[in-house]
């Protein structure tokens, strides 16, 4: 028998965009009717660009949409299989949430529909609007105060932002002791708004408020929800490249593992009613190994069997030690440490580590951590042993306020990252 604490955090990894239902579960072992295990409530946070786009699946099967995206979130929906919503909800007004919603709304069955009301109602909104008069066999909810809803098994509870005008909606989806924060583009100011209105409780997950930009950022907000998982929506081409570093040290602080939909891509979460979780990640194609690379195919065969926490080998940590420019070791006192905790060498062969402003060293032909062993990446300059590595850098590349260390196998994974 396999109990839920031994699948925490195991991550299976899927070669196509699609997301299913059907093969998610069926990477979980036969459990004979463990109710730890079976039944389960999954969260996947869709890959959709510049916007938030999320579904809920209840263990009966009955399904939330939060969010709809830039559009695409119909096609998203038909590749899971989705035929019918139990509850839609507009987690704000802002076209990269609310565009999508649209087609959804018209194409598939939908029982009710949660909404918050903006000051300054833009084209999408008021479109929805228009299409709700007309469906009236959904049921619309205006969420101007706290509305709890019962989805399946799920427990639902939706928070209005009382205060900036922006019909911002946040999400609370709860089965037993598993629990995932959804707050679309909730503002420090709203986000304190709810800390104080006692309104924000422990999440397993916390979907990244504002897309992982700085004015999501509420450290005392992130303390009360204390976040195992926090998965940002965001697309790096339009947010300077990625995440605000402040935003990604103030997740890490209260989360054991932080992904991004724009290199991870969809994010799903297996909940268990004992709080115990199993996450996954679909890539694009684009990031699946070459045939002819018989290094990445190889790896990529024992990926599964090694175990990884959402792209991330849990046996393989990165300690960064920046202000490496002070005193008589220069540039490379700066160093980035690689921690094997494995039972087994593994090599880097082409490997890449970068900072966030995508300045890389790759890994020469041959190179490798053993089991229980490190090896070093110094930002100066010098000749690699096998051990200690070099950038040949003549500036420091860690920033000492802030960054993000991220090691990727030839395929492009992520095999490891810290985030400082």
């Amino acid at each position: 028998m396999v109990s839920a604490q031994s699948i925490r955090l195991l991550v299976t990894l899927f070669g196509s965009m699609a997301v299913h239902a059907a093969p998610l579960l069926a990477q979980l072992p036969e459990t004979e009717g463990d109710p730890d295990v079976r039944p389960t409530v999954e969260l996947t946070i869709l890959d959709v660009g510049v916007g938030s786009a999320a579904v809920v699946r209840a263990p009966g099967g009955e399904t939330i949409l939060v969010d709809g995206g830039p559009g695409e979130s119909l096609r998203f929906l038909q590749q899971m299989r989705v035929d019918s919503l139990a509850l839609v909800v507009a987690g704000d007004a802002a076209p990269e949430h609310m565009r999508g919603l649209l087609d959804v709304v018209t194409a598939r069955p939908v029982d009710r529909l949660a909404f918050g009301r903006p000051g300054d109602p833009g084209e999408d909104w008021t479109r929805l609007q228009a299409a709700l008069g007309r469906l009236e066999s959904i049921t619309p909810i205006e969420v101007d105060s706290v509305v709890p809803l019962s989805v399946g098994a799920l427990d639902v509870r939706l928070v209005p932002d009382q205060g900036a005008g922006r019909g911002t909606v946040g999400v609370f989806v709860s089965y037993g002791d598993f629990s995932a924060f959804l707050p679309a583009d909730a503002d420090g100011a709203t986000l304190r708004s709810w800390l104080l209105g006692g309104e924000l409780e422990p999440s397993t997950v916390l979907v990244a408020p504002a897309h992982g930009s700085v004015r999501g950022i509420e450290r005392n907000a992130f303390r009360a929800l204390s976040p195992d998982v926090v998965v940002v929506s965001a697309d790096a081409r339009l947010l300077g490249g990625g995440p605000h570093p402040a935003a990604l040290t103030a997740y890490a602080a209260r989360a054991d593992t932080i992904l991004r939909t724009d290199r991870d891509g969809h994010v799903s979460v297996l909940g268990f009613p004992d709080g115990s979780y199993v996450l996954s990640v679909s890539e694009s194609p684009a990031s699946a190994p070459a045939e002819d690379d018989a290094v990445s195919r190889s790896y990529a065969d024992g990926l599964t069997d090694a175990g990884v926490i959402g792209t991330t080998l849990p046996y393989l940590t990165l300690e960064v030690r920046p202000n490496g420019a002070v005193g008589r070791e220069g540039l490379n006192g700066e160093h980035v440490t690689i921690r094997n905790a494995g039972p087994s060498r593994i090599p880097m062969s082409g490997w890449t580590l970068c900072d966030l402003s995508s300045r890389c060293f790759r890994f020469p032909p041959g190179s490798g951590v053993g089991a229980g062993d490190i090896v070093r990446v110094h930002t100066g300059v010098g000749h690699a042993d096998g051990h200690a590595f070099f950038m040949n850098h003549t500036t420091e590349v860690w920033n000492d306020d802030g960054d993000e260390a991220t090691l990727r196998d030839p395929a492009g994974r992520i095999m490891a990252r810290s985030v400082y």
